[in-house]
């Protein structure tokens, strides 16, 4: 009774109580006097409600057997639940004298309270389990189920049906029980695995009642506590390597829906990683462009006063007189150089954001060069001397000497152009910042290329006072930065390293020096 009412709770919901009470006062009336029957009535309703009440309070009403959390959830549940009531059930029977004085209140009890949790175990998870599994019991393989039930009363008649070897030779063969248990599990849903269990304990229960079986050589308190054992603990296995086996399924059907989406989510992923990597790259242009803005500024604040004191000085020569052919041709030779000069730096501006389509072979020192004198007057209005050394020489130049570069051999390699400029200029940009910073008198940048045969590697070193080491394994992070707020974005760096290293094959690395750092980049010459 036990078992159907907690299965009618877990159905229809704590309003089923009222009629649990009713039918169990109903059903004790017609054996015991009714005060007794009214207190029985009461812990049969109190110990199903507070099993109902424990698997709600953990979320497993729906259906326990789908994980092992929830069978072992449910297995405490019914414990507390048969603790209930066989405690009131004994007290009752004390209360109203019906307790046989030859029969220690302690047996009586333990058997009441095994009953229950076995009526809990066994009938609880049949009638849910073939509520839940309705849809599949109609799919069942009639042909193997048929030869399951055959076995199985076969095997159980063999161990309860009938003495062996003599009329007093009840041998223990209650473990011939377990292959169609297993059968049951492995080849058929829980609820045939759960059916099978009862079956078997519908023959071990009028076996040993017609003293047949292993457990009909006892008293008959030994044998029903020996025989309710056997019924829980076959249950309770089912009920276990079921909820092993729901486990396995729902971690399958979870792999197969994961295969199923995964290339889906692959391309996903790896359309977000671009889009990221695309935002990055842009962000590190707009970044650079402002430094190219300011760039253009120091660029042209020269020629602009230069053209300046031009237009001053015609006017003062018309006022004297002074203006002949010979001034007016040397005056628009002096203003077209300057104006050539702002041209070209607009130029070099617009071929630096200009994007690289496809990868070519560059002249990797010609680029440098180029950046470089991007750079050049922001550089000398900081105070900061820039050397450049050849691979061929062993001597480093002053930037003004332009001619001595012009004679320095091609070193060619395989990439973009234009990225590569970037991020010599994102090089740069960075050690000009830390020689401001760190307030360094004596500003000097050296740049220099090596030539193994195989790679050419760009060395550039400041005395910036170099990378504090608490921050160096984190300088090539998205947006970190050791500069104020509002003066770095934090991905100069980052698509530095994107782009020697995951678009040109490279590498891109650093070391501290005594006085600062130096970057090393390094790339295969072209073939």
């Amino acid at each position: 009774p036990t078992g159907i009412a907690l299965a009618a709770l877990l159905i229809f919901g704590a309003r089923a109580s009222i009629g649990i009470f009713f039918g169990a006062l109903l059903l004790n009336a017609s054996i015991v006097s009714i005060p007794l029957s009214i207190q029985t009535a009461i812990g049969n309703t109190l110990g199903p409600l507070l099993s109902f009440y424990l698997l709600g309070r953990f979320n497993h009403k729906q259906n326990f057997m789908l994980s092992l959390d929830g069978i072992n959830m449910f297995f405490i549940s019914v414990l507390f639940g048969s603790l209930v009531t066989s405690s009131n059930g004994v007290l009752a029977l004390f209360a109203w004298g019906a307790l046989p004085s030859e029969v220690a209140w302690g047996t009586v009890w333990y058997v009441w309270c095994v009953g229950d949790l076995i009526g809990f175990i066994a009938v609880t998870s049949v009638v849910l389990a073939v509520r839940h599994y309705w849809g599949e019991l109609l799919k069942i393989r009639v042909f193997e189920f048929v030869m399951l039930v055959i076995l199985t009363s076969v095997v159980e008649y063999a161990i309860f049906g009938f003495k062996f070897f003599g009329a007093n030779s009840n041998y223990p063969m209650a473990y011939l029980a377990l292959p169609p248990i297993l059968w049951a599990v492995f080849r058929f849903t829980p609820p045939v695995s759960l059916l099978s269990v009862n079956l078997i304990a519908l023959f071990a229960i009028v076996g040993t009642i017609a003293d047949h079986g292993p457990f009909a050589k006892y008293s008959i308190y030994e044998s029903l506590v020996l025989l309710q054992t056997f019924i829980g603990i076959s249950a309770a296995t089912v009920l276990l390597v079921v909820g092993v086996m729901s486990e396995r399924e729902a971690a399958k059907k979870e792999l197969e829906k994961l295969n199923a989406t995964l290339a889906q989510r692959v391309e996903e992923e790896i359309a977000k990683t671009n889009k990221h990597q695309n935002m990055l790259a842009q962000q590190s242009k707009m970044a650079a462009m402002g430094e190219m803005i300011g760039v253009i500024a120091h660029q042209w604040r020269q020629p602009l006063n230069a053209l300046g004191i031009m237009v001053q000085d015609i006017k003062m020569a018309y006022q004297y007189g002074e203006i002949t052919g010979e001034y007016v041709d040397n005056m628009v030779k002096q203003s077209m150089s300057q104006i050539g000069f702002m041209s070209k730096t607009i130029d070099d501006f617009r071929n630096f954001f200009k994007p690289d389509k496809q990868k070519t072979n560059f002249d990797m020192f010609g680029a440098l060069l180029e950046s470089i004198r991007l750079m050049r007057a922001q550089f000398k209005a900081n105070s900061i001397d820039i050397k450049i050394k050849c691979p061929r020489d062993n001597v480093f130049y002053e930037l003004e000497h332009y001619d001595e570069y012009e004679k320095c051999d091609e070193y060619l390699i395989f990439g973009y152009p234009n990225e590569f400029k970037q991020v010599v200029l994102n090089l740069l940009s960075n050690s000009k910042d830390a020689m401001i910073s760190n307030k360094q008198k004596d500003r000097v940048l050296l740049v220099s290329l090596d030539d193994d045969g195989g790679n050419i590697t760009l060395n550039m070193e400041d005395n910036g006072g170099g990378i504090p080491s608490d921050v160096a394994a984190r300088i090539f992070e998205p947006y970190f930065t050791t500069k104020e707020q509002g003066n770095g974005t934090g991905i100069g760096l980052y698509m530095s390293k994107m782009i020697i290293e995951e678009n040109m094959g490279g590498n891109l690395s650093f070391h501290n020096t005594q006085d600062g750092v130096v970057f090393v980049a390094r790339l295969k010459r072209a073939v």
